[in-house]
């Protein structure tokens, strides 16, 4: 509960973020519009609403505070590059112990999940991520945490499984209640299946820009993907990114580039005012890149995992950066784990790389205790060979890193396409150090565990062997095969009560089934006899992008919530900027034209006031000035019982533009304002019959318009009705 004494001030994280949400919800930050509703409301018995009607803006401030308001829908097809398909979200305003969010449209076999999830404190967190197709999801990045205020992670599922449109929804798990959670799903296409992830950096800070960091990409062609929890709002997107998301009421941003040259990247977000701020980047491997992961022999009998070795590094002094090297022969296709360890909760770790080139990815972490002890493990599956000692692992921090403890291990026998089950992690300050339970989904599993101390640890947990012990630290790495599902732990003792960081992770045994759905094989086709060869002949050159036809001369356009610059020619000379909401006429386009290295298409626009020219289409979205309905007299309603309401509405007027036609309409109502628990699909008519109705109470209504494609508008102004 918020509260004030009087002739004092004080300031608290929950106080301040419901000002803000009020705050936000009065502001609106809109960013995409689908079409407007003229809505004539009217009830049968003792009540009669007049014409109700406003264009999608002003709609859209009526529900700009629900909870989880599917705003955003987008379709792309497949390409040769990285494309985004789709994205979605939930910010439920009280905390939660698990949030759901759906993907609406339906999900392309092969393609590329991505969950965005932050947060409003640094207590709970993620348990799991799951979904109902049964996809694996990956930590690539986090938690980042900004200490006593927000958290953010990023997951990811690769070569996903197809899903029907809106049969495929994913669960966010916390291990306590998250303050404010904010869950973001995006869907993409063109992305490497097998090893999609390059690189990923993370930072935090408090100011009017919230950014990222610097990450050099290793791969040409990457989508780069960024994402921020702020305890203020985000109002637009770092230059050369594209919004996707911009979650309502939170102000919390997913935005995305595509690059097409190696080098040093980062991303970053504008705020409507100076305040706490988290933000992650990952870039993601476009579809045939060059994989550094050869893929390995097949073997007809997996052997089971086994430990081949282990090394490790412990300088006494702070260093922002280690090395530590294989000593031994490494066998093509064996899985390589890192486990890093700092004695701060300031550090962050910003790569983690080895002379061979394999790849490693975030299995778990950075599990912190504040001010005390931090750890993450990484992976690196299917390596590649190497001489006794020609292989070394390189862990960057972001700042130098107290006294770190980095230990790397070879094994054997583990999958090289999803090697990663579960994983868990906790901290605590006791003379045992313990990961918390965990339930694996595969049977032959091994268990990895390891700590970060600061006393010492004796031996390993009950049903762990010892791998490495690391002096003179006394932080261990142990591990333990399991041949059945169940719930697994790890413990550790400790020569004396001291804070403390644990964490396991349980990769999947060699010849485990496929966790992702395969699909059903074609028919093996004919083979038919080898031509013969004939002459290579010249390359064809790569044509231009055709532009795309998202509008037509003529329309009428608005500006995205974040404001537009506006151009002499396309990616020409700057002439000035229109801000959120000005409207304007298309008169010329589209001409795909290259921006940041980036093909955008551009559309000349002649704007109602302010300077007119060249604008990128991604800053734009049609827009349906309100039509003035005519009115017709309504015949007295057929008596319907008196628990059932009949309500109507005004159509709304056809255009020369299909995709603003409505194909039908949607009524919600709940008993709470603005709290919609019922729906019903009325088709294409102006009018619903609402049964079910509890006599003397008050309940809520508002329409949506939808279009050919099932994309909605925002929701009309709400009326209200009470029952006799």
């Amino acid at each position: 509960m918020c509260s004030k004494k009087a002739g004092s001030q004080s300031l608290s994280p929950a106080c301040d973020r419901l000002r803000f949400i009020r705050r936000v919800t009065e502001n609106c930050y809109l960013n995409g519009q689908i079409g407007l509703i003229n809505c004539n409301f009217s009830v049968s018995g003792k009540i009669s609403i007049g014409k109700l009607f406003r264009r999608i803006l002003a709609l859209w401030r009526e529900a700009a505070i629900l909870a989880s308001a599917q705003i955003f829908f987008y379709a792309n097809a497949a390409s040769a590059t990285p494309a985004f398909v789709q994205g979605n979200y939930a910010v439920p305003q009280s905390p939660q112990t698990s949030v759901i969010v759906p993907f609406t449209g339906a999900q392309g076999l092969g393609d590329l999940n991505v969950v965005i999830i932050g947060w409003s404190d640094t207590t709970a967190q993620i348990s799991s991520v799951t979904d109902t197709a049964g996809n694996v999801y990956q930590l690539v990045n986090g938690p980042t945490q900004l200490n006593g205020y927000l958290s953010q992670s990023i997951f990811y599922a690769k070569s996903i499984a197809a899903a029907s449109v809106g049969a495929n929804a994913v669960t966010v798990a916390f291990s306590a209640a998250a303050t404010y959670p904010d869950v973001r799903v995006l869907e993409y296409s063109g992305v490497d299946p097998l090893n999609p992830v390059d690189v990923f950096v993370g930072a935090t800070g408090n100011s009017t820009t919230s950014s990222s960091g610097g990450i050099t990409t290793t791969n040409a062609t990457d989508l780069l993907l960024a994402a921020n929890t702020v305890s203020t709002a985000t109002i637009s997107s770092g230059g050369g990114f594209a919004t996707r998301l911009l979650t309502a009421p939170d102000g919390d941003i997913a935005e995305d580039e595509l690059v097409t040259t190696t080098g040093p990247y980062s991303a970053t977000a504008t705020l409507n005012s100076s305040g706490q701020w988290v933000m992650q980047m990952v870039a993601f491997r476009a579809a045939g890149a060059p994989n550094p992961t050869p893929t390995p022999s097949p073997s007809p009998t997996p052997s089971p995992p086994a430990y081949i070795q282990g090394n490790y590094a412990v300088p006494q002094s702070s260093d922002s950066s280690v090395s530590v090297p294989y000593t031994k022969v490494q066998n093509a296709g064996d899985l390589n784990v890192v486990i890093v360890g700092w004695n701060d909760s300031t550090a962050q770790i910003n790569s983690v790389s080895d002379t061979m080139d394999n790849t490693y990815h975030l299995a778990v972490g950075p599990t912190q205790v504040s001010g005390f002890p931090s750890q993450s493990i990484f992976y690196a599956e299917g390596i590649q060979g190497a001489a006794a000692g020609a292989n070394a692992v390189t862990v960057a921090f972001s700042t130098p890193a107290a006294t770190p403890d980095v230990r790397v291990l070879e094994y054997s026998g583990i999958d090289t396409s999803t090697p990663v089950d579960v994983f868990a992690s906790a901290t605590g300050n006791s003379a045992t150090s313990s990961t918390g339970s965990v339930t694996t989904t595969n049977a032959k599993d091994l268990l990895i565990g390891a700590n970060t101390t600061t006393t010492w640890t004796t031996g390993a947990g009950g049903g762990f062997a010892l791998r490495l012990l690391t002096e003179p630290d006394g932080d261990i790495a142990e591990d333990a095969l399991t041949v059945a599902l169940g719930s697994y732990s790890a413990t550790a003792p400790l020569g004396s009560a001291g804070p403390w960081v644990m964490q396991m992770v349980a990769f999947r045994a060699a010849g485990s089934p496929t966790a992702t759905p395969t699909p059903t094989p074609s028919p093996t086709p004919t083979p038919t006899p080898t031509p013969t060869a004939t002459p290579t002949p010249t390359p064809t050159p790569t044509p231009t992008p055709t532009p795309t036809g998202k509008f037509s001369i003529g329309d009428q356009v608005i500006v995205s919530a974040a404001g537009v610059n506006v151009r002499s020619t396309p990616a020409g000379t700057l002439i000035g900027t229109q801000p959120p909401n000005a409207v304007g006429t298309v008169v010329g386009g589209p001409v795909t034209a290259l921006f940041n290295n980036v093909q955008v298409n551009w559309w000349n626009i002649t704007f109602q006031s302010g300077p007119s020219g060249w604008v990128g289409e991604d800053n734009l979205s049609l827009f349906l000035p309100t039509p003035t309905p005519t009115p017709t007299s309504t015949p007295s309603p057929t008596p319907t019982p008196s628990n059932s309401v009949t309500v109507t509405w005004n159509a709304d007027p056809g255009t020369n533009n299909s995709a603003t036609n409505p194909a039908g309409y949607n009524v919600y109502w709940g008993t709470t304002s603005r709290t919609y628990t019922n729906s019903a699909n009325a088709g294409n008519t102006t009018s619903a019959v609402v049964p079910g109705l509890t006599s003397g109470t008050t309940y809520y209504f508002v329409v949506t318009a939808y279009n050919a494609a099932q994309i909605n508008s925002a929701y009309s102004t709400e009326v209200s009705y009470t029952v006799p």
